[in-house]
């Protein structure tokens, strides 16, 4: 499948740290919403997929070595404690393409949309992005969907 390019704009992303993978990304979320709620004495909360940004390029190609940050989106600012994080991104302009593999051939995925960026001549941001996103199907059940995106300056 050929990547393609997305302006997304503006992220606020509400995460906290995890070691590489395997985890389990269910119970990650679902301790970044209640440290979100529990932060926060207004009605701010996390919305859309889980997102993993990975801040450096994968150099070692297994992913339990790979550094983490696990959240969602948010809207206001957010009084976050420990050990929620919070980070700004401005001006996104994602190159993505769908991941079928297993996690172990994430790389693969990155590579690929890393390469189709520089080759349009676009310079990349020093972090990329895991997006897990359920999705229903014909039959009404769900399945969970994953994209891997580079970002660029453009």
């Amino acid at each position: 499948m050929e990547p393609s390019l997305q302006r997304e704009g503006n992220l606020r992303l509400v995460s906290q740290t995890q070691r590489g993978w395997p985890f389990d990304y269910r119970a990650a979320i679902a301790s970044v919403d209640e440290a979100i709620a529990a932060a926060n004495d207004s009605d701010i909360r996390g919305y859309g997929p889980v997102q993993i940004f990975i801040s450096l390029p994968p150099d070692d190609p297994d992913p339990a070595t790979w550094d983490l940050q696990v959240g969602r989106a948010c809207l206001g600012i957010p009084r976050i404690r420990a050990p929620l994080s919070i980070e700004d991104y401005h001006g996104l302009v994602a190159i993505h393409v769908p991941h079928l593999g297993p996690v172990r051939d994430l790389h693969r995925s990155h590579r690929l949309v890393a390469d189709h960026a520089r080759a349009q001549g676009a310079r990349l941001r020093p972090y990329w992005r895991v997006r897990l996103q359920r999705q229903a199907t014909p039959d009404g059940q769900g399945m969970v969907t994953t994209d891997v995106s580079v970002f660029t300056d453009r």
